[in-house]
């Protein structure tokens, strides 16, 4: 897949989903799912399609000040967060993180 960047050039991205994320996935998904299947289900596809969706917008994420201008956040459905880096031909997901759940 491409990415047009100033209609010049098509960049392809390559996107690599941490082992954290994963489990970050997995678990807010399994949680959701104690209360309704379909809504967990509907979360899982929302997130695939978001994660997909940053191959052709990579940079639509707003910038993490904290951090270099290469680390973004892209929010999904007002709780869900993904934390993502570009480098070079590459998105890194690395978390993802529910807004609404409390921390241990």
């Amino acid at each position: 897949m491409t990415y047009l960047e100033k209609g010049v050039k098509a960049i392809e991205y390559k996107i690599l989903i941490s082992k954290q994320a994963q489990e970050d996935m997995q678990y807010h998904i399994a949680f959701l799912a104690k209360v309704s299947e379909n809504a967990a289900k509907r979360l899982f596809d929302n997130l695939l399609e978001k994660i997909s969706s940053l191959n052709f917008m990579p940079h639509r994420g707003q910038i993490i000040k904290m951090f270099n201008k290469n680390r973004k956040k892209l929010v999904i459905d007002k709780k869900i967060i993904i934390l993502y880096s570009i480098f070079k031909n590459n998105i890194y997901i690395e978390n993802i993180i529910n807004t609404k759940m409390k921390a241990n």
